[in-house]
């Protein structure tokens, strides 16, 4: 029977105090699903990262030793696997690259319980975007960021500065999540119905903050669509009976909700919708 395995990737840059915690949080998600072993490495991005990094490992192992011991209600038995050595050096602008050779080799040994990449508290905005980026073919990463140190500034119903760090442990959207995947592969599928939640985005836009927080009429997104297609030179217009069979995808997945009859682009329509948009919806 093949090992049922979880990876898990920490890009190293600067501070590592999330590197335990991190650890601490994905074996208590792995324990649930199922898993009996986590790899973890590590990736310098920066060359005095690189020549640190053998140190800190070998304190990072004892560190992980006492973990174990302290929460084995977490860890179970779960073998856990630290790689000898860093990855090569790498640039975090190569991310991506780096990203998808991992899971080629990964899969060698059993990719098929996940990754977890595992942020600090400043994590670098290119490690983000390129992890998003790559969810959307590798539907298995998680991207998660631990916020090391007591920020004074988090919002008051979030501070909890009693917890332990793996409690506060922050799961990132990527663009390949179900909550993102779902509604935008829906839009992807339908034409029309990425023309619509186009139209809106538009709409929205042009309008003030106040027009829209009370959302556009059916009859407004129709009037835009028309006007649309006659200035691409479209001979056929859309009736009313089928912008609403168009709306109701972006209803369903909450791209759009409706009040009043009146519809108001979300604030995961705005996600999708910036994502989709092209320059000729900007008029640029």
């Amino acid at each position: 029977m093949s090992e049922k395995i979880v990876h898990v990737m920490l890009p190293s840059f600067e501070k590592m105090d999330h590197a335990v915690p991190s650890v601490r949080y994905i074996a208590e998600k792995a324990n649930k699903i199922g898993a009996t072993q986590i790899r973890i490495q590590f990736v310098p991005l920066h060359a005095t990262t690189l020549a640190n990094l053998p140190l800190f490992m070998t304190l990072f192992k004892r560190q992980m030793d006492s973990d174990i011991r302290s929460f084995q209600h977490l860890y179970g038995d779960l073998n856990i696997i630290i790689a000898e050595a860093p990855r090569p050096l790498t640039k975090a602008s190569d991310w991506e690259a780096v990203l998808d050779e991992y899971i080629v080799e990964s899969r060698d040994i059993g990719l098929n319980y996940a990754m977890w990449i595992a942020l600090g508290n400043d994590p670098l905005s290119e490690i983000i975007l390129q992890t998003s980026i790559a969810s959307l073919s590798h539907s298995n990463l998680r991207l998660i960021r631990v916020p090391v140190g007591y920020n004074l500034q988090t919002p008051q119903e979030y501070f909890r500065p009693d917890l332990p760090l793996s409690e506060q442990v922050e799961e990132l959207r990527l663009l390949g999540g179900h909550q993102i995947r779902e509604p935008l592969l829906e839009v992807l599928k339908a034409p029309a119905v990425c023309e619509t939640l186009l139209v809106i985005r538009e709409l929205h836009d042009m309008h003030s903050i106040q027009e829209r927080e009370t959302g556009f009429t059916p009859n407004q997104i129709l009037k835009f669509i028309n006007s649309n297609r006659i200035s691409q030179g479209k001979k056929q217009e859309l009736s009313s009976s089928a912008l609403t069979n168009n709306k109701g995808p972006l209803i369903k997945h909450k791209l759009v909700k409706t009040e009043k009859t009146k519809h108001i682009l979300s604030p995961l329509g705005i996600y999708i919708s910036g994502l989709l948009r092209k320059n000729e919806y900007q008029g640029e």
